[in-house]
Order: structure tokens, then C-alpha cells, then sequence
């Protein structure tokens, strides 16, 4: 049995999961009209990462078109977090992290 939308929405840990994936990621997706497909920039991993944090978000904040606005929790948690460093992936720690400034959590 899957989750409700009320049940979505009063998790604050969708939140944050689509937050971690938009921020420390560096790949992009967009939505190319003239195609009519969706183009990904980046290491495929990170894209994918990408794609399922919009379409969390998408559930979390309610019904947007994606096609118009494939980047929007990208673009709306860079209005309120600054990026202070970013310590890229590498073999050795088998991991990126980011560091921010602005995140209130939610």
C-alpha cells in the first residue's frame, strides 16, 4: 500500500529529500520543445537523482508543469541557499558534499 498525498504533504522528510537532491547534484535536466523530449546534462546518475527530485517535489508542493518548469525546486531553494563549498565525489571518499548557508529545513 503507498502513501497518501495528505501523508506526502505532512512529512517534512520529502522535504528535505528533495532538497538534498537538488543541492548537491550537478548535473541538469531540461525539457527541449522543438524534440518534444527531455535532455539531461551531466553524469546519468546525478541526472536521474535530479529527475526524481522534481517530480518529489511536484508531489510535495503541489500540481506544476514540468515540461514548463523542469528545474523548479532547483530554482526555488537557490532564492533561500547559498552554496559555500562543495567537496566534488571522488573514489577515495565515495562521496560529495555541500556545504550551505540559508537552509531552513523545510
Amino acid at each position: 500500500m503507498g502513501l497518501t498525498k495528505d501523508q506526502w504533504l505532512k512529512n517534512d522528510n520529502f522535504k528535505h529529500m528533495v532538497s538534498l537532491a537538488t543541492i548537491n547534484n550537478r548535473a541538469s535536466i531540461s525539457y527541449n520543445t522543438e524534440k518534444k523530449d527531455w535532455e539531461s546534462f551531466g553524469e546519468p546518475t546525478e541526472a536521474a537523482i535530479k529527475v526524481f527530485a522534481e517530480k518529489l517535489n511536484k508531489i510535495v508542493s503541489g500540481v506544476y508543469d514540468m515540461k514548463a518548469s523542469p528545474k523548479k525546486s532547483e530554482d526555488d531553494l537557490k532564492k533561500t541557499v547559498q552554496e559555500i563549498a562543495v567537496l566534488d565525489f571522488s573514489s577515495e571518499r565515495k562521496t560529495m558534499s555541500t556545504v550551505v548557508k540559508g537552509y531552513q529545513g523545510a
